[in-house]
């Protein structure tokens, strides 16, 4: 393997000899050009061409403005390909690199949400390893006491509501960073979008990085009292009303027995944003937000708890390592 690399990089430089001779002093005539423009001195030739080979054969290494400049057939590496292509704009044979071209980008919205759907089904099915920071703030609670409630001395209801108040105000961070090929990548990895069209969103939209990367953008229904298969439920795995409810029901013990008689859950301004790499379909980050409204009310030993709350959860999926 290494004979055929080191003869292919004699014929390489061969090329880059007689390119030179028509190439040379020629060059680019638009001064700075980013793409083939190697070595950053305004023109493209064989002298751009020659530092690209030495680099693909490790003789010499490329800083990332480098690199980035090298990369003029768009695939994120650096070799004989890419000299190639810049020996042959030099001389004149092409005239427009692979990564200049236009890319056009899906437009059909269950297309670009089968995009979505297929990268949380790769990263799944991969386990990566990731960093993944889940928060739940309290923006706005307030707390009152019924039934055997009203017989409490007002200052100790206040103390009570208070203690409440700060238990529920305090933000709930959670950072975890699950490792490759573990299970915890899959349990930690937000859920398989099980929604069957994009109808059924506010809206789904498509763009580029910077970078060349695909930036999904889903922006949610608002939904009330929504169940376990409802789309925000189903796609950031935030809990259904059902679920919300067996929660406080379940805070109780056999001695201590708590009713939830009253349960409104809403979610608003849900969203969800996920830069993918479009050749290998792999997630690079991923982040979402939504607001929560609860009114409940729950009773217990006669006393009747009655809450009214806003919350916002956010989570962002960061350093994925496929």
């Amino acid at each position: 393997m290494c004979i055929f690399r080191r003869l292919f990089s004699a014929v390489m430089s061969l090329l880059i000899a007689l390119g030179a001779v028509g190439a040379l002093g020629v060059g680019s005539a638009a001064a700075g050009v980013r793409y083939g423009d190697v070595n950053g001195d305004g023109e493209i030739n064989s002298g751009d061409a020659l530092v690209i080979l030495r680099h693909s054969v490790a003789a010499e290494v490329l800083d990332s403005a480098e690199f980035e400049r090298a990369d003029v057939t768009g695939d994120k590496t650096v070799n004989s390909s890419d000299a190639l292509a810049v020996l042959r704009y030099s001389v004149g044979l092409i005239t427009k690199f692979d990564v200049e071209k236009e890319t056009v980008l899906p437009s059909d919205k269950n297309e670009v949400l089968t995009l979505y759907k297929e990268a949380v089904k790769k990263a799944r099915q991969d386990k990566p390893g990731y960093t993944m920071t889940s928060e739940i703030s309290t923006k706005n609670i307030d707390v009152d006491l019924g039934g055997l409630g009203l017989l409490v001395p007002a200052s100790e209801k206040a103390r009570l509501l208070e203690e409440m108040k700060s238990e529920y105000a305090e933000s709930d961070k959670t950072t975890v960073k699950p490792r490759k090929g573990s299970d915890n990548s899959v349990k930690n990895m937000l859920p398989l979008c099980t929604v069957s069209n994009a109808s059924k969103l506010k809206d789904v939209s498509l763009s580029k990085t910077a970078e060349g990367n695909y930036k999904i953008s889903i922006k949610f229904n608002d939904e009330k009292n929504p169940s376990n298969t409802s789309p925000i439920v189903s796609t950031l795995g935030v809990p259904g009303v059902d679920d919300i409810k067996a929660s406080f029901a379940n805070a109780g013990d056999e001695e201590i027995q708590i009713k939830v008689s009253k349960l409104n859950v809403e979610y608003k301004n849900a969203s969800l944003t996920c830069v993918i790499d479009p050749d290998s379909g792999e997630i690079i980050s991923l982040d979402f937000s939504v607001d929560s409204e609860t009114d409940v009310s729950i009773s217990t030993l006669g006393l009747i708890v009655s809450m009214d709350m806003t919350q916002l959860t956010t989570g962002v999926y960061k350093d994925f390592d496929y």
